[in-house]
């Protein structure tokens, strides 16, 4: 069994939830992890 959870449907609230989280440093929330988000693909 395996699950598949497609990411492009939910790319936009990831984003918006990201852009709340209070990164130390922000450059995590901003860099590479936004990066990822911004660009994700199923």
């Amino acid at each position: 069994e395996s699950w598949f959870i497609k990411m492009t449907e939910v790319r936009d609230d990831l984003v918006r939830n990201n852009n709340t989280v209070n990164w130390i440093p922000e450059s995590i929330g901003t860099g590479r992890f936004g990066n990822w988000l911004e660009n994700i693909q199923d």
